[in-house]
């Protein structure tokens, strides 16, 4: 998954997801609205996605329960 400035939306890329948000990154809001559009994407709820790796990049990998 990468993660792009912008307006919010979500594109596939192949195997991977191209995530757009205009959240700011201080204090993980960033994050936290990245995990509320997967939620709402793969239509689960927001407890069962985790972030396992690049809380500080652009490059991320979650893990989501279903």
């Amino acid at each position: 998954m990468i993660v792009v400035n912008g307006k919010h939306r979500i594109e596939s890329e192949g195997d991977r997801l191209k995530i757009y948000t205009s959240a700011p990154r201080e204090n993980n809001k960033a994050n936290y609205d990245i995990m509320k559009q997967l939620a709402t994407y793969y239509n689960v709820e927001f407890y069962k996605i985790k972030l396992i790796s690049g809380q500080k990049s652009r490059k991320k990998i979650f893990s989501i329960d279903i």
